[in-house]
């Protein structure tokens, strides 16, 4: 993922914009012009304690699976903690990813292995965000509460907006169905170091507005998997 360098590990930073419909988003994939690539299907898979001890404190441990036609499919472990900053669209957390096997990942989901001993066993011990998360944690089980999948396209690298020096961006355009059978839609833009957040904003908006379609934050995909597990 694109991300900026931050305390204690790695910082994403994402515009999140909520889409009304599939129609609307292929309006806006055709209008973003740019290169598309394949659509991938992405499996995510979250897991806490009994108690939810990670939840409590909006950390969420997400195993996430994306199969692509060209690449198959590989299998990444991501830790992202609460929210840093939220200005308008834009919303900042601390994060930490670990690309695993696919017999490290099919472990963690039969429950042999432990996601948060592997990553306290990792590359990533010494990130703040998977010490905070261990002694959440602390010796009880982790388990797998679900997962919701999400078809995902790309469109980019573009120039944003047009002209822009700043560096290309690539569009996610998202197609969600959670456990409940709810369907949503949805744009996502990371930022890298050296983007200017407030000029992709103001041409974010510009965009959606000309489409017909109110620029409007979407809480993160994790917080709306969960609201529909406890519902």
């Amino acid at each position: 993922m694109l991300s900026s360098e931050g305390l204690g590990g790695r910082i994403e930073r994402e515009f999140k914009l909520r889409i009304p419909s599939g129609a609307a988003l292929a309006e806006l994939r055709a209008r973003l012009g740019g290169p598309v690539a394949h659509p991938v299907l992405q499996v995510n898979h979250f897991f806490d304690t009994e108690g939810r001890a990670l939840g409590g404190a909006r950390i969420a441990l997400r195993l996430r699976s994306e199969t692509a036609p060209s690449t198959g499919t590989t299998f990444v472990l991501a830790l992202k903690g609460p929210l840093l900053a939220e200005a308008s669209s834009l919303a900042a957390r601390p994060e930490a990813e670990l690309a695993l096997t696919e017999s490290a990942a099919r472990g963690l989901l039969s429950g042999a292995r432990s996601p948060i001993e592997l990553l306290r066993t990792s590359s990533l011990s010494e990130s703040a965000l998977v010490r905070r998360a261990c002694a959440l944690a602390g010796g009880e089980p982790v388990r797998r509460l679900g997962a919701f999948e999400n078809e995902r396209t790309r469109v980019g690298p573009l120039r944003f907006p047009p002209g822009s020096p700043g560096p290309p961006l690539v569009f996610e355009l998202d197609r969600t169905r959670f456990p409940d059978a709810s369907l949503e839609h949805e744009l996502e833009v990371e930022l890298p170091a050296d983007a200017r957040p407030a000029e992709v904003e103001r041409a974010l908006s510009d965009l959606l507005s000309s489409l017909g379609i109110r620029p409007e934050p979407s809480e993160s995909k994790a917080a709306r998997f969960f609201r529909t597990l406890d519902g």
